[in-house]
């Protein structure tokens, strides 16, 4: 037999087949990466990050929900931003350079509930008592916020957080208006849910105007109670907003240049929709920690306007009581991170394990995107940024 004849002989061809196999299975299990109809599902393991380490005194008393990402594009530099509450400072950190870094002291005795950086000389907080302060020039300015005609609300109560931020668009600022009254009543909620809830401020004369009102709950909230009040707001770059929520896949999207609504439902990585919350115990903290815990909750979602994705946080039903008896905490969750391209199309799927994540907090920069760890036995967090993903 030939040198040629004897490699290419059916048996020496089959062999070669399954060594292909075996070597594309071991990659791929090295990896952790598999693919599936395009999907690509991937272990965070596989991928390459890097830690942000910063300064101990920034992190003195950090609350990871007064955390931001902001990007200085004159200068083309990424900032970690942090609030501290108790300090009444603001601490930029540079990413890329850790010898820049600002910290700005805030002279206001009113309690911030959350900022909005414009530039590094000029920053907007909110206040717990309807207030918006500039920060500007190493001055503080104070704006009070009033209705307009033109708004539904009777009285505004703003709120925001890590659902819900305070943003900017152009000349409008936005936040999320509370209800004035305590909702006490399955029927007050139902109510509730017929409200628009996200107000659009804007200054007149000197003066912050809420100018307008919009948003929407799904028509589900109006039969069932889900133990699901703050929308998700996610703001996209063609005047578009998104409004998402814990219990439901469905995404409501705003078009602000037509004042019109879309509902549509994405597709998701085998998300099961809680059963409806018992109403009843409602003041039954053991219950509400259970139920959020067992059930699967979208946590937050973001744009991505470097890559121009939308991306969600699943976060995965687990038990409740550990094997060693202890209680699982529900932002200690198992969570996906599940990539969306522009037209909605789920592109990708990054799976991470419980109790190592904060399972609510998510921000993108240039960098790639930033994820911060849970506490840990000295009750110190760190920073990661993956580039990859």
């Amino acid at each position: 037999m030939t040198k040629r004849g004897r490699y290419s002989s059916p048996l020496f061809v089959v062999f070669m087949q399954i060594l292909s196999v075996i070597t594309i299975l071991i990659i791929n299990n090295s990896c952790n990466i598999t693919s599936s109809n395009n999907l690509l599902v991937i272990d965070y393991k596989s991928l390459n990050s890097q830690e942000i380490r910063l300064p101990p005194s920034i992190l003195t008393d950090f609350n990871p929900t007064m955390c931001k990402v902001y990007f200085d594009d004159k200068h083309n530099k990424t900032y970690l931003t942090i609030f501290n509450n108790k300090k009444n400072q603001l601490c930029l950190y540079n990413i890329n350079d850790s010898t820049d870094n600002l910290i700005k002291v805030i002279s206001s005795p009113q309690n911030i509930i959350d900022y909005y950086i414009e530039t590094k000389d000029s920053v907007y907080f909110i206040t717990d008592n309807n207030n918006l302060l500039l920060l500007s020039g190493g001055s503080l300015t104070s704006y009070s916020i009033t209705n307009s005609k033109y708004c539904s609300f009777d009285s505004i109560l703003l709120q925001t957080n890590y659902q819900f931020p305070l943003e900017k668009i152009d000349l409008s600022f936005f936040a999320y208006s509370y209800p004035d009254k305590a909702l006490e009543t399955l029927n007050d909620f139902q109510n509730y849910f017929h409200r628009n809830f996200d107000c659009e401020i804007q200054f007149e004369n000197d003066h912050l105007v809420c100018i307008n009102s919009f948003g929407k709950y799904p028509d589900e909230f109006q039969n069932q109670f889900f133990y699901d009040f703050n929308p998700i707001r996610t703001i996209l770059s063609d005047n578009k907003i998104i409004y998402s929520f814990e219990a439901l896949s469905d995404l409501i999207i705003y078009d602000r240049a037509k004042h019109s609504f879309q509902n549509i439902v994405p597709p998701d990585y085998g998300f099961h929709s809680p059963e409806p919350f018992e109403f009843e115990k409602l003041s039954d903290y053991s219950y509400i920690a259970k139920y959020l815990t067992e059930n699967d909750r979208y946590t937050n979602s973001i744009y991505d306007h470097f890559k121009n994705r939308f991306i969600r946080i699943q976060s995965k039903k687990t038990n409740y009581e550990n094997a060693d008896g202890t209680i699982a905490k529900w932002n200690t969750k198992p969570f996906n991170l599940l990539i969306y391209d522009s037209t909605f199309q789920l592109q990708k799927v990054v799976n991470f394990p419980s109790n190592k994540f904060d399972n609510r907090i998510l921000y993108v920069s240039q960098n790639g995107l930033l994820l911060i760890t849970l506490p840990d036995n000295n009750d110190e967090r760190k920073f990661y940024i993956y580039k990859d993903i």
